[in-house]
């Protein structure tokens, strides 16, 4: 599978640390996609779901934070997709661990697909809202 490749004219939502924090979750997802077909058993697929599990929920509480700092009109919207990420990424992970066939491949796409399309449509819509809280600094 191709890597991810973080470009700040496409995903970058125009603050450092959410940035930051996006480029690290490419990295993981970029870790499990490396490895080709991955077997459920692997070591490896464990591993990085886990640090990808404990580092997305890092991340969207951290978002929700700055989020709710910045009056952002959209926030109940917006977490409400994160509630469904973080469920659908649970189901996942305990389909791999309980060895169900598929589930690697089905992982990684998701989280490619998510992430991506999520950064591109949904985090983009607070950019404008980012903007204001920093003139208000």
């Amino acid at each position: 599978m191709e890597r991810i490749v973080w470009e700040d004219k496409k995903y970058s939502v125009g603050q450092e640390e959410l940035d930051n924090q996006h480029k690290k979750i490419f990295e993981l997802i970029n870790q499990l996609s490396a490895q080709g077909q991955v077997d459920v058993d692997s070591e490896l697929v464990s591993t990085v779901l886990e640090e990808l599990l404990h580092y997305s929920e890092e991340h969207l509480r951290y978002e929700e934070e700055v989020l709710m700092q910045c009056s952002y009109e959209d926030f109940d919207a917006h977490r409400q997709q994160h509630w469904q990420y973080l469920e659908k990424i649970s189901n996942l992970s305990v389909a791999a661990m309980a060895h169900e066939n598929k589930v690697p491949d089905e992982i990684i796409m998701f989280l490619r697909e998510w992430w991506t399309g999520h950064i591109l449509s949904e985090d983009m819509k607070y950019r404008s809202a980012l903007e204001k809280g920093k003139d208000k600094a």
